[in-house]
């Protein structure tokens, strides 16, 4: 019998720097084009990644 697990986290600007935490989770390279600081964790495995972006 399989057992499934999901764990979601809501980011936000105010605790942290959302693009590295973004970048960070995904395994990919992003810039933030606020500060212009760049992000890259290409190189961390990453098995299963789903994405929601909200934008206001």
């Amino acid at each position: 019998m399989a057992i499934y697990h999901m764990s979601a986290k809501i980011l936000s600007r105010s605790s942290r720097n959302t693009v590295g935490a973004a970048a960070y989770r995904s395994g990919s390279k992003l810039v933030d084009q606020q500060t212009e600081k760049s992000f890259d964790f290409r190189s961390k495995p990453v098995q299963l990644l789903h994405i929601l972006i909200h934008i206001c």
